[in-house]
């Protein structure tokens, strides 16, 4: 396979490779037989440590050219989608407060671990030098201090922060980047507080409608928009390929 064809099939992602401190890149061609991956594979293996490809589950030959080259099913990447609803008489809740550019605390990392337990950088038994940990942890730092969110609400409970949602812009709509409850407050609807503040958000920033991704495999995210009425827009098969 010739550098040109390669460079046309596979992006690489410098801030991953920065972050991590290893070579990551992405497969940009969604379509793929057994035999066409295997050679790809073969001319990348020299050159990155990790590489992602993201699947239409539908499509039988790709995903099954993914698993019989050793591809990881790390993600069903499942996007969320709701019409913000109008404007109703709900009392503000005075226990939801903006720390837009506060520094993060250990409360809001442990949070903002809870939000992705599910994530691909825990799944992947690969992922074995704190990737998760260090993604989660920027995550929080770069939406506080407004790089990646337009605003983090987070509720306080007699002086702790025992719930979060990070609110920014994505596909253009708003969205969801991280929400997460602590397990002992888990029940009591800080959750539906937390979103229906950023339907109030959403509206103010005049956005239509607010979607949020998780992870197919995360049951109780999955019920838990479904009940607030939010309908998949989409759902993405992640494979990662180690070298």
């Amino acid at each position: 396979m010739s550098k040109e064809i390669l460079s046309k099939n596979i992006e690489t992602l410098d801030w991953d490779s920065r972050f991590f401190g290893y070579s990551v890149g992405k497969i940009e061609i969604s379509h793929l037989t057994p035999e066409k991956l295997r050679a790809l594979l073969a001319n990348l293996k020299d050159n990155f440590k990790l590489v992602y490809w993201f699947v239409d589950p539908k499509d039988k030959t790709a995903n099954t050219a993914a698993k019989e080259n050793g591809g990881l099913l790390v993600d069903q990447k499942t996007t969320y989608l709701i019409k913000i609803p109008p404007k109703g008489r709900r009392k503000k809740d005075f226990r939801v407060k903006s720390y837009l550019g506060k520094p993060p605390n250990k409360r809001l990392r442990l949070l903002a671990l809870e939000a992705g337990i599910y994530s691909r950088y825990r799944v992947d038994p690969n992922c074995v030098s704190g990737e998760f940990e260090k993604l989660y942890a920027e995550w929080v730092r770069k939406s506080l201090n407004g790089e990646i969110a337009k605003d983090v609400l987070v509720y306080v409970e007699k002086g702790k922060e025992v719930g979060f949602i990070t609110l920014g812009e994505k596909a253009g709509h708003c969205n969801i980047g991280l929400i997460a409850v602590s397990t002992e407050m888990r029940g009591k609807g800080i959750g539906k507080k937390l979103v229906n503040a950023g339907f109030e958000k959403g509206r103010k920033w005049g956005y239509k409608a607010i979607n949020v991704v998780t992870q197919k495999a995360n049951k109780g995210a999955c019920n838990f928009y479904e009940k607030l009425g939010f309908k998949i827009d989409s759902v993405v098969n992640v494979y990662h390929f180690w070298f």
